[in-house]
């Protein structure tokens, strides 16, 4: 489902994950840097590709210190696979992605990726963002991933060239509207800023956006929320709103483990 929103019409691209993966990896890691990456895979192939990815890759990045925090299914896009991957740090970033591309074992298994996967680009470098004190370097704690879940929205909120303006209202305004409405676990994220330090795998360094990450028991659960949203806000609200966001992409997906 696609909807577009630009200069006050709405863009909406929805993701929705059933997220209850885990791993003892990182049970006690706080990650520094996250990828989203949304993969196109030939036609028929997706649930071949997910089953041996986590037959054959998903641990062996695990052990190098490149967390797998879940696989997803993207709705109403048959050819796309999406999954988080988070790391300590952008230094152990570069270690773990060296490690692990160089090694005999992902020679041994390259036949994978390049039977199924056709586009691999589609991927954006994440740090944390805490909305209510403009942190962004302590890290984030890679268990909350792993939380019982049913549905989770990634929201994009995005200002050309406004970014400020964004997390302002998002942290002054739309948050506390968002918690008011029933959202209980949410996250944000802002583009890395330090250089790309695997260039090998090119991502997307988005000055302007702000990312929220939540989850919800189910997707008439996420409804309802989002009906109470709505209710909750004014013509001159959403006005206000409008002013703000350049862009605003929503997407959804579900649990591939």
């Amino acid at each position: 489902m696609q909807k577009i929103i630009l200069s006050g019409i709405a863009l909406c691209i929805a993701f929705a994950i059933h997220a209850q993966h885990s791993s003892p990896y990182y049970a006690d890691k706080k990650i520094q840097v996250l990828e989203l990456r949304n993969y196109v895979l030939k036609e028929g192939g997706r649930d071949n590709f997910i089953d041996s990815f986590k037959i054959y890759i998903e641990d062996s990045q695990n052990v190098k210190g490149a967390y797998v925090l879940g696989l997803y299914r993207v709705k109403d896009a048959e050819t796309n696979f999406y999954w988080f991957r988070g790391y300590e740090n952008m230094p152990l970033r570069k270690k773990a992605m060296e490690d692990f591309y160089s090694s005999s074992y992902w020679a041994s298994i390259t036949r994978i990726p390049q039977q199924y996967v056709i586009n691999f680009h589609n991927v954006h470098l994440l740090k944390p963002y805490d909305i209510t004190t403009g942190d962004s370097t302590s890290g984030f704690a890679a268990a909350w991933f792993d939380k019982p879940k049913g549905v989770a929205v990634v929201d994009f909120y995005t200002g050309n060239g406004t970014r400020a303006k964004v997390i302002d209202y998002v942290s002054k305004s739309y948050h506390s509207l968002l918690l008011s409405s029933g959202v209980k676990d949410i996250s944000y994220w802002i583009a890395e800023d330090q250089p790309n330090n695997y260039p090998q795998h090119p991502v997307f360094q988005d000055s302007n956006s702000l990312v929220s990450i939540a989850f919800y028991k189910n997707e008439k659960e996420y409804k309802s929320v989002m009906n109470k949203l709505a209710s909750k806000m004014n013509a001159e609200m959403r006005n206000n709103m409008r002013s703000v966001f350049t862009l605003h992409s929503y997407v959804i997906l579900y649990n591939a483990e």
